[in-house]
């Protein structure tokens, strides 16, 4: 299902490209913050984006792992070959989107909650603070060594996009990424957010 890690969605040129008019509409939609000087960026202020980060946003947990997904499951050493512009498209904006959602409201609490059945929920005390963020508390959650793995293995294959587009024995053979620096971004964050995460990279992963 699309609300797990390491779910590849159907890609073709013509669903790329209207999920990326979908990307470019919530993009413009939550991008108030741009118009407040450095100084005066209070990142609870935004309504827009304080309705996009609620515990009860529509399809948020898929949004949030559908925007994971598209760019976790990207490889750029498939080359020209295995996916087009568009989709490279698609790629850098959810990584942009992802970014300005997690930007906004307060940390998400690490500490899981489930509800009589087993699943994952958010208590309500929680989820009616102001600054809450729901896409914050599930990056902040998240704890199998799947997940994990999958996450970190994703952003190290992404960051070496940089110097292997012109480097190898056949320079500017695969896609160059531009948003290079959101990836870095979203990988901060990671390290922020989720207390297991540095913990798992150091103690669990291949970090030469």
């Amino acid at each position: 299902p699309a609300t797990q890690m390491g779910h590849d969605a159907a890609s073709t040129r013509k669903y790329d490209k209207n999920r990326i008019e979908v990307l470019r509409l919530m993009l413009a939609s939550c991008c108030d913050p741009l118009f407040s000087p450095a100084d005066e960026y209070n990142p609870l202020a935004s309504r827009w984006l304080a309705v996009a980060t609620a515990a009860d946003a529509p399809n948020s947990v898929c949004l949030f792992y559908s925007l994971l997904n598209t760019i976790l499951t990207f490889d750029p050493t498939h080359g020209y070959s295995g996916f087009s512009d568009s989709h490279v498209k698609l790629v850098e904006l959810s990584a942009q989107l992802l970014c300005v959602l997690l930007d906004c409201g307060l940390p998400g609490n690490p500490e899981p909650v489930q509800d009589s059945h087993g699943e994952p929920l958010v208590e309500f005390e929680t989820a009616s603070k102001g600054g809450f963020n729901i896409f914050r508390t599930l990056m902040a959650r998240m704890d199998s060594a799947a997940e994990l793995d999958f996450i970190f293995d994703g952003f190290s294959r992404l960051l070496r996009n940089v110097y292997e587009h012109q480097g190898g024995y056949l320079p500017n053979s695969a896609p160059k990424l531009e948003c290079f620096q959101e990836l870095l971004v979203l990988f901060w964050k990671f390290l922020e957010e989720n207390p297991l995460f540095m913990n798992h990279i150091l103690t669990k992963c291949n970090i030469n």
